[in-house]
């Protein structure tokens, strides 16, 4: 076979093969996965060696430092690693970090933490200053009232009575069954009376000549109690008890500070009782017919209480006894939340 040059060689080479089919051929093989490495003494097709790739070490110099460590915030991090429940991160301006804190509850605010939660609860608070509560009610309509404030009986009769003035004539009821009870009430139990300056009146009286005594057993009351449909646990009112003598009573889970008013009713009168509570509840003022008769600093209670005006036969005798009211006016001015 004669000798060629070189360049007629590399020519020759170049126009008998394609770029890739020259690269295959200078490798002198094409197994996948594998590549040219050199062994030491010639260069091969081989596949990657263990010992060919270097240790690829984290950087843990600067910030990234902290990524084996807690993470300042100054690296985007909290600078915290525990919490309890309900804590959230809070800016603070003293070193510019996060600080963890519970959220704290206010005047009429309540905070609940749990596991991942935070409760935040609400009740309505007291109005502005100088805001009240005030109505009038004079019976003029023969429709009677419905709604938060209402007229209820329990074998009891309500019966308006237009003629010449409005009043509401209350009746136990003649049926021979005890407790028989005529009413005018609130709907529930919200107001918070002894935190909260207060004056009401209700202006009423015995309307015929049979009233309680210690056989026809019975009670009239007027102003704020617990109970809606007897003696009250807790209350601030008028009690005309067994009797036609008007008492005053302040009372507190039960405990009771009465005073004998010196007045009482009579047949076909009417007296304008009136009950006044200074703003922080620490006194409780009794009038009729604007004289004081009654002034108490003990037993008065801080729970919530029904508005009300009630007369209540206890004795099961079938005996109607009946009450007029010509008016009620209230003024409330709450210092503290009584919704």
């Amino acid at each position: 076979m004669p000798d060629l040059t070189v360049s007629s060689d590399i020519d020759s080479f170049l126009q008998s093969a394609s770029r890739q089919a020259a690269m295959d051929n200078l490798a002198g093989a094409t197994t996948s996965g594998q590549y040219l490495r050199g062994n030491g003494s010639d260069v091969v097709m081989s596949a990657i060696q263990a010992g060919d790739v270097p240790a690829l070490n984290q950087n843990t110099t600067g910030t990234a430092a902290g990524l084996s460590a807690t993470l300042a915030v100054g690296s985007g991090g909290t600078g915290q690693t525990t919490y309890t429940d309900g804590q959230i991160l809070i800016g603070n301006s003293t070193g510019n970090t996060l600080a963890k804190t519970t959220l704290t509850g206010g005047a009429n605010v309540t905070i609940t933490n749990g596991p991942g939660t935070i409760t935040i609860a609400a009740v309505g608070g007291a109005p502005a200053a100088g805001t009240y509560l005030e109505f009038f009610e004079h019976f003029l309509s023969n429709t009677s009232l419905s709604g938060n404030l209402a007229f209820a009986n329990t074998g009891g009769v309500t019966v308006m009575v237009l003629t010449g003035y409005g009043v509401a004539s209350m009746s136990t009821g003649a049926g021979a069954v005890a407790n028989q009870q005529s009413r005018l009430t609130q709907a529930g139990d919200s107001s918070l009376i002894g935190n909260s300056s207060a004056r009401v009146i209700f202006r009423a009286g015995q309307n015929g000549a049979t009233w309680f005594d210690a056989t026809l057993t019975g009670a009239a009351r007027f102003g704020w109690g617990s109970s809606t449909s007897g003696e009250s646990s807790n209350a601030i009112y008028f009690r005309i008890i067994n009797s036609q003598a008007i008492e005053f009573v302040t009372k507190s889970t039960g405990v009771e500070t009465v005073t004998a008013t010196g007045v009482s009713f009579s047949n076909g009168t009417f007296q304008a009782m009136e009950i006044l509570i200074n703003a922080a509840g620490t006194e409780v003022v009794a009038k009729i017919d604007g004289a004081i008769v009654a002034t108490h600093i003990t037993n008065i209670p801080t729970a919530r209480m029904f508005f009300l005006s009630h007369i209540t036969r206890v004795s099961a005798t079938g005996t109607a006894v009946l009450m007029n009211m010509d008016f009620i006016y209230s003024k409330i001015t709450p210092v503290t939340p009584y919704f």
